[in-house]
């Protein structure tokens, strides 16, 4: 049988790509399953927070003194991109909410020699991201909240204690007992953590629990509460624009700042939530 000088050079495109260095082994092929892993045996006998050594410190455990008796080990790791899990987030109800993550992922473990007992203390997981810009160049101050992967209904879904912003270092914390998770920060559009500051009643004498804001409508009704204390809240009315100064979310008239927070301050963190009607 003739071979025709196309079928020849097929044949030898084919041995060459067999024997080519380009061929590399299942070995070489492998990728480590994470981006940054460290390890620690926790000290039971002091509260402390653990850090993950990536260079960032921007993910930590907190293991509080007298959360367990038992010899533990904590690992923590950063996620490769691509081993993120991917799914819908809902909120504690279980309703879909559509939030966009923000961050990468990241997984802690807590083992034990022997058989891992529930803890007397939660775990606090601190997350820290980068801080966000807008196209004016402004710091964005919708809220942030973490959310784990919950494997057996492929879902992102928040920690069972709630997530709680701290503005001066832009992370989050929450706490919970689970003892293996992989966690990630999204954002809430509809809500707001930043800073509020105060302004004499008399600049708007229609009622003492006014404020002004550029993320509200003027009319509409929001809850303020100090993010420190979420139990220490102040329902006002926006009749105003302002305030103009970066990652500031509310201007709060002196009556309404005193219902959370000490005047003399100037200042202080807060978390703004519309009011539906």
């Amino acid at each position: 049988m003739s071979i025709t000088k196309k079928s020849l050079f097929l044949y030898s495109f084919i041995a060459l790509f067999l024997i080519s260095p380009f061929s590399v082994s299942a070995e070489e092929l492998s990728v480590p399953a994470y981006r940054f892993e460290s390890q620690y045996a926790i000290d039971n006998s002091m509260t402390q927070d653990y850090f993950l050594k990536n260079g960032q410190e921007n993910f930590s455990i907190n293991f509080r003194q007298g959360a367990s008796e038992q010899n533990l080990t904590l690992t923590l790791r950063e996620l490769n991109f691509n081993d993120i899990p991917i799914g819908k987030t809902v909120d504690l109800n279980g309703k879909e909410n559509n939030l966009e993550r923000i961050s990468l992922a990241y997984e802690y473990q807590i083992s034990s020699a022997a058989e891992l007992l529930p803890f007397n203390l939660p775990l606090a997981i601190d997350l820290k991201t980068e801080i966000l810009k807008d196209m004016f160049d402004n710091t964005m101050m919708e809220r942030k909240i973490m959310h784990y992967w919950n494997k057996e209904n492929n879902v992102w879904q928040p920690l069972e204690r709630e997530s709680v912003g701290d503005i001066n270092r832009n992370s989050v914390r929450a706490k919970t007992f689970i003892t293996q998770n992989i966690v990630a920060m999204f954002i809430v559009k509809n809500q707001f953590e930043a800073w509020a500051s105060w302004y004499p009643d008399a600049l708007t004498p229609s009622s003492k629990y006014n404020g002004a804001s550029n993320k509200y409508p003027i009319g509409t009704k929001v809850m303020v509460c100090r993010l420190d204390n979420l139990n220490k809240c102040v329902k006002i009315k926006i009749v105003s624009t302002g305030p103009y100064v970066d990652n500031r979310i509310v201007d709060l008239t002196k009556t309404a700042f005193k219902a959370i927070g000490n005047p003399g301050g100037g200042v202080v963190g807060v978390r703004v939530t519309l009011i539906k009607l």
